[in-house]
């Protein structure tokens, strides 16, 4: 049974159709359903169908019955994967992406997440990247709420201070994983992020100065220091980035268009 079991897995692994994946993992479960390594694969089948039905044109009459069939599975396989293995870091690290993915679709998943990320957190001591995983749950969250805000409505107060609390949320996290590993690119790069989104623009620029001499051919990076800049009235040094953002990508329009702004202005 062992065998058989680990035969399915092996198709539904090298399986390009999630249908057909998800059904052969349910399969290796059936025979063997005491490892923790084919509810975590069939969690994240589960979210690949999810994207799949969200991105059938037209949409099929029993769409929202299929989402939230969808949305159960890759949460109840996730979780079961936690309960078969509690010992392995990976199970949380999956139960907390799941939550993570499933951020836009169910609301207060931002805490399950994090409390998955905790727990591996303690199963792998010294690994900066889960406290960066929960700075970014924390961050997609406080954007999600930012969009609702701008929609308007009688709830619009208690949604911007949901921002403001996911925000406050997201620093906590990503300062975490600095201190943890001070050379993390990615969280000195979100934390940064974070100090934009709440005003502090010198606090942002901080951040991206901190990675830029190690991402210097990333026009991208040099176009949004080159803003920040440009925000805090440092004129000359939002040149230079937009400038570097420019050789590096020629046909970076929006750069071409902030250079343009301050040749303008000169």
């Amino acid at each position: 049974t062992i065998y058989i079991s680990e035969l399915k897995y092996a198709q539904a692994l090298s399986s390009d159709n999630n249908d057909e994946a998800v059904q052969l993992l349910a399969e290796s479960i059936n025979w063997n359903g005491n490892d923790d390594r084919y509810y975590r694969a069939a969690s994240q089948v589960s979210l690949n169908l999810l994207v799949e039905e969200l991105n059938k044109q037209p949409a099929s009459a029993d769409r929202t019955a299929k989402v939230q069939n969808y949305i159960a599975s890759a949460i109840n396989l996730a979780r079961r994967a936690t309960e078969v293995g509690p010992k392995e870091a990976s199970n949380w690290s999956n139960l907390g992406a799941v939550y993570q993915n499933l951020l836009r679709f169910v609301g207060g998943v931002e805490k399950l997440a994090e409390d998955a990320y905790l727990k591996t957190a303690d199963l792998r001591p010294g690994d900066a990247s889960y406290f960066s995983q929960i700075g970014s749950t924390y961050l997609a969250s406080a954007d999600r709420s930012r969009r609702l805000v701008a929609g308007g409505g009688s709830e619009r107060a208690r949604f911007q201070k949901a921002v403001g609390s996911a925000l406050d949320k997201a620093e906590e996290n990503f300062k975490k994983a600095t201190e943890i590993s001070p050379n993390f690119g990615l969280a000195i790069y979100n934390l940064g992020t974070v100090y934009d989104r709440q005003g502090k623009i010198n606090e942002a620029i901080s951040q991206l100065e901190k990675v830029m001499p190690y991402n210097s051919n990333q026009p991208g990076l040099a176009f949004e220091l080159g803003l920040l800049y440009y925000r805090v009235g440092q004129k000359v040094q939002a040149f230079n980035e937009l400038q570097r953002a420019v050789l590096l990508s020629p046909d970076f329009a929006n750069a071409r268009w902030y250079l343009g702004l301050i040749f303008e202005e000169r």
